[in-house]
């Protein structure tokens, strides 16, 4: 509740900023600067207007007609939770996975990535689409369109004010006084919004950990706690993953799937048994939105074993492989195209 009201008021500016730019328009003497005014205040309005998303042009996605078996295993699952089915299925090549909507009709899309995907076995893929379908239905506040929005306007309107780094031109170091007294100014303004921000997030933050629970739960549902379990434990191995996969584009291994696998295959269980304890002893977590991933895993402890309600065969995720192979082949081209750079995504979602 208060996390709503505060997204509605963050947009408050917003909505203000929209009024005084059509008054201005209507009125006054209809000069050069008076136009130059309407347009400086059209021009914030476009920049801090709320955002729903858009389906980049430089990402593989997918739609049930170029991948029918992935959807209908998408379908299948969005039938036991009681889901809406996906628009598109994105792949990119982080250790990750995330479920969102885009565009102001709201268009479900799933991404998958496909280092993570390529680890997991049939019954932990299922478990994984489990997982992020969930996310529609589980009440998570930071999925609806008012939170979203509300979060992107202050991380833009921060961007906007905030002064940045002092730019010297032709080693001149002077500063006049106006600037000297407008940057704290403009950082004091941007660093409020900061502070709304880090507010909005606080208060999401109980909403989106208990719908991470309810979302592992659901994935305990459709496909089992021990794939869940498996999933997870999974999540300990991605600096591992990623070493492997560097060492291999390095050394130019024809596939740098199969070298990912491998390298995984050599991890001892003492050792992830060792990084589960230091994962407690740190609470390894995704991000400040998720529950550690070790209290995720003693959470899906707790729940009964329980029969699947989604199966899967294994020519129907053969199937599914064989459409994924153009984005394999498109992502291992990036991942190649990286080596020796630090990579984000690391984590499980």
């Amino acid at each position: 509740m208060a996390s709503g009201l505060l997204a509605a008021l963050i947009h408050v500016p917003t909505l203000a900023l929209l009024t005084l730019g059509v008054v201005v328009a209507v009125s006054g003497p209809r000069d050069l600067v008076h136009w130059i005014i309407v347009a400086a205040l059209v021009g914030l309005v476009v920049l801090v207007r709320p955002r729903f998303g858009r389906l980049s042009r430089k990402k593989v996605a997918l739609t049930a007609a170029e991948a029918p078996a992935l959807f209908a295993l998408t379908d299948r699952i969005c039938a036991v939770l009681g889901a809406h089915p996906v628009t598109w299925v994105v792949v990119d090549d982080s250790f990750n996975a995330s479920y969102g909507h885009v565009g102001l009709r709201r268009r479900r899309m799933l991404r998958i990535g496909l280092p993570l995907w390529s680890v997991l076995d049939d019954d932990e893929k299922v478990a994984l689409l489990g997982h992020e379908l969930a996310h529609d239905v589980n009440g998570d506040l930071a999925h609806g369109v008012l939170v979203s929005s509300a979060l992107q306007t202050l991380a833009t309107w921060y961007r906007i004010i905030h002064p940045g780094p002092v730019m010297y031109v032709g080693g001149d170091s002077t500063m006049s006084a106006g600037e000297a007294l407008a940057r704290p100014l403009l950082a004091g303004l941007a660093n409020l919004f900061l502070a709304v921000l880090r507010a909005e997030q606080r208060l999401l933050l109980r909403s989106s950990q208990r719908a991470e629970y309810l979302a592992d739960a659901l994935a305990i549902k459709v496909a089992s706690r021990g794939a869940v379990i498996t999933l997870f434990n999974k999540a300990f191995l991605a600096k591992a993953y990623w070493f492997g996969l560097r060492r291999a584009a390095l050394v130019g291994a024809p596939d740098l799937w199969a070298a990912g696998r491998g390298h995984l295959a050599t991890v001892p269980a003492h050792e992830l048994t060792r990084l589960h304890r230091v994962a407690v002893r740190r609470g390894h977590q995704v991000d400040d939105t998720h529950p550690p991933t070790a209290l995720r895993i003693r959470f899906a402890s707790t729940h009964a074993a329980g029969i699947p309600a989604v199966r899967s065969d294994r020519s129907e995720m053969e199937a599914v492989e064989r459409e994924l192979a153009p984005g394999y082949r498109r992502v291992a081209a990036v991942m190649r195209s990286a080596v020796g750079r630090p990579h984000s995504g690391d984590q499980l979602v």
